[in-house]
């Protein structure tokens, strides 16, 4: 049962470093833009 409980606390923790992940490609790609518009 214990080992089920830190099965879910990793898959939190990876939804969550996905999340950041989506947000900083999505920072990325805007940097992108800004630079190539120049």
């Amino acid at each position: 049962q214990r080992y089920e409980i830190l099965l879910k606390d990793l898959e939190k923790k990876s939804e969550e470093q996905r999340e950041v992940l989506i947000s900083l490609q999505q920072e990325f790609k805007k940097a992108q833009g800004l630079s190539a518009g120049k």
